[in-house]
């Protein structure tokens, strides 16, 4: 995917959406094996195949990464 795909992702992304996408960038940055990482994982998968992330969901996720400084 290129550059300007993947502007046109974000841009176009839902508000829970763009938490999620911020959350999954920073445990890809900084890591995550533990059970945020799975967490954030098996959101992305549902993202992937259309299903979402309710904003619940993803605001609970970055409430998890911050606790963790990340």
């Amino acid at each position: 995917m290129s550059v300007e795909e993947i502007k046109a992702v974000v841009d176009n992304a839902t508000e829970e959406e763009r938490i999620f996408l911020a959350a999954y960038l920073r445990i890809k940055r900084d890591g995550g094996n533990g059970p945020l990482g799975v967490a954030l994982a098996k959101a992305n998968e549902r993202l992937l195949r259309g299903e979402g992330v309710s904003l619940e969901d993803a605001e609970k996720l970055h409430q998890e990464m911050e606790k963790l400084g990340l």
